[in-house]
């Protein structure tokens, strides 16, 4: 009797069958894809007013008169000259190049790097500034990366070219720096030095941002006017 009362009191055991498929429901339940929220877009980067221009306007005239001041000085004239007939000169005469080519390459060279690298760079430049930093390019880069990488590039061939056209002048026995394409040359590199110095350390100072922008799309100007004193150089030659 105490047995069958304690039988009866216990409590009904689940039939193992169903323990079992209970089990395997929970363990087939799909899990339903966690939703990405949409990052917010990007605020709008501020308005450009005539005091922005101005600032990039005025650094930009600084930077030329300061060139026209160094080169109407004739201070570098003899060292580079020196400097010139010791490395490139003997270069560039051993390779017996062309007349056509003494003339017109370095001209040739500058107009694909400002055109190809400068203006697809500033362009780019741009597009950071508009919130489209994060896309990618043609080349695999997102937008943020490629701009800084082809305006350095540009730098450097423009540093590197410019001693080769100097070169060319005095294979030709041109005088040197003495030509408004010289005192656009010195401005521009100075200009586009100063901007690559302001652009790594400019972070996310909104005004430091604009200058950057402004003073950028101001030097390419400043090398488009250097590219037609060039042609008319080479033209007069």
């Amino acid at each position: 009797m105490p047995a069958l009362m304690t039988t009866m009191n216990a409590a009904p055991t689940k039939p193992a069958r169903m323990v079992k498929a209970r089990a395997s429901l929970k363990l087939s339940m799909p899990t339903l894809p966690t939703l990405k929220k949409k990052a917010p877009p990007p605020p709008p980067p501020p308005a450009v007013g005539p005091k922005e221009i101005g600032t990039a306007l005025a650094v930009t005239g600084a930077g030329l008169a300061a060139s026209t001041a160094l080169i109407n000085a004739h201070v570098i004239d003899a060292p580079i000259a020196a400097y010139l007939n010791t490395v490139g000169v003997p270069i560039i005469s051993a390779a017996n190049l062309p007349e056509l080519a003494i003339k017109w390459l370095h001209g040739a060279n500058m107009g694909i790097v400002l055109t190809a690298m400068g203006g697809y760079g500033t362009y780019l430049g741009w597009q950071i500034r508009s919130g489209n930093g994060e896309n990618e390019t043609l080349t695999g880069d997102l937008v943020r990366e490629l701009h800084p990488k082809l305006m350095g590039a540009m730098a450097l061939f423009f540093f590197l070219g410019g001693q080769g056209g100097l070169v060319f002048m005095l294979i030709q026995d041109k005088p040197l720096l003495e030509s408004p394409h010289a005192i656009t040359a010195f401005a521009g590199l100075g200009l586009l030095a100063a901007n690559g110095v302001l652009g790594k350390t400019m972070k996310s100072d909104e005004t430091k941002r604009t200058l950057h922008a402004l003073l950028g799309s101001s030097l390419m100007a400043v090398f488009g006017v250097h590219a037609a004193l060039g042609l008319n150089l080479g033209l007069s030659l």
